[in-house]
């Protein structure tokens, strides 16, 4: 009894400080769907980890016209569109956000049929995107009552058209919206982007998650971040969290895998200095936690070294962009980023690459979330 009490105040504690928050440092972000390890846990199990704060569905890979999910294989059901009927994830997204995760849907991935002809188009398919996945209605909703929390541009088809109206727009419906939403997009690391780059020079996005992975520029070489940097100090983006983007084991990526923890925990001590910086984003959740690195998830290892970097005074909401001390490149795209990411569907079609803010922890509340977390998962083990 005393120890299922302790329990009981350590989880009810951890509740109290642990919630979404956007300005943290320490978020961890996942994509979810696709499989790429060969198979997945249900959505609602990867949320129950303390060491995941935003999952991406991937992907809404059919757009405008012939609407689609693609996720593999959580969706039996479908509507008389062919619009797939999703049960088990409109629960499990229920079960995410009780938890205090966020979920966003992914638009568009390394393979798929979308784009727009022009922002006409693009801006009235923000009316379909708000009624079938988030705060509208629909006679077809994939997810039923399940509302979303935001939309990911993860565009790799180098076809930019309409996406800066759409998201516009469904800023609009955001505004007036009584939950809190969030936009992000998902750019290669060589800059600018041909896909989201005029999205990320004219919408102000929340987060922006950059594949260092499948690329010339990774952690290891022509390493760019501070590119990134000044790319979002002179943008709408001025105020968006910038997440390390990594493969999540050696089989997720071609290339840009980071085995070395220590070569991680010092890029992540370099880079987070400034006000941008948001945390790690990993593809994919199937491949970083089925990774074991030192007896740890490689997620695991991430959060924990998000967790133990040094919070400074600069962590105020009002501290100005520090660019940090990297050396950056000019890149030149090579291959498609997430090359590995989909798997193969007959109905898929190849393209031809690949705002608000929470609270800000202070240092003496990241010590204290830290001490909590670790209590928690210390009780977890000796009483389960």
């Amino acid at each position: 009894m005393k120890y299922c009490s302790v329990a009981f105040f350590i989880f009810f504690s951890v509740a109290l400080v642990v919630g979404f928050d956007a300005n943290s440092k320490s978020n961890v972000a996942a994509y979810w769907g696709q499989a790429s390890a060969g198979y997945q846990q249900t959505l609602g199990s990867y949320c129950e980890s303390p060491d995941v704060d935003v999952v991406l569905l991937s992907f809404l890979h059919s757009f405008p016209e012939n609407l689609n999910l693609h996720f593999t294989p959580a969706c039996s059901t479908s509507y008389d569109s062919g619009l797939l009927r999703c049960e088990q994830i409109a629960n499990d997204i229920k079960k995410c956000q009780s938890l205090g995760k966020k979920v966003l849907l992914s638009m568009g991935g390394s393979s798929g049929s979308y784009g727009f002809r022009d922002d006409s188009q693009a801006t009235e398919f923000a009316t379909t995107l708000w009624n079938t996945f988030a705060g509208g209605s629909s006679s077809e909703r994939p997810f039923n009552d399940a509302v979303i929390d935001g939309f990911d541009f993860d565009i790799e088809n180098r076809n930019p058209t309409g996406y800066t109206a759409l998201a516009k727009k469904l800023r609009e419906y955001f505004s007036s919206a009584n939950k809190q939403y969030y936009l992000s997009a998902a750019p290669q690391c060589f800059y600018p982007d041909a896909s989201v780059g005029d999205l990320l020079d004219n919408v102000e996005l929340d987060f922006v998650f950059i594949q260092f992975y499948n690329n010339a520029c990774n952690v290891g070489a022509q390493f760019n971040w501070d590119v990134w940097v000044k790319q979002a100090t002179s943008t709408p983006n001025s105020k968006a969290k910038l997440f390390l983007g990594l493969a999540g084991s050696p089989s997720a990526a071609a290339s840009g895998y980071v085995s070395d923890l220590e070569k991680v925990r010092s890029t992540v001590n370099n880079i987070s200095r400034g006000a941008d910086f948001g945390g790690i984003m990993l593809w994919d959740a199937s491949q970083g936690f089925a990774n074991q690195v030192e007896g740890k998830s490689y997620v695991a290892q991430m959060k924990e070294i998000l967790n133990t970097v040094q919070v400074t005074e600069n962590d105020t909401q009002d501290t100005d962009r520090q660019e940090p001390n990297v050396e950056s490149g000019t890149v030149t795209s090579t291959t498609s980023s997430t090359a590995a990411r989909s798997a193969s569907s007959s109905s898929v079609v190849t393209t031809t690459s690949k705002s608000g803010a929470s609270r800000v922890l202070t240092s003496e509340g990241a010590t204290t979330l830290n001490f909590l977390v670790g209590a928690l998962r210390y009780t977890r083990r000796a009483l389960f």
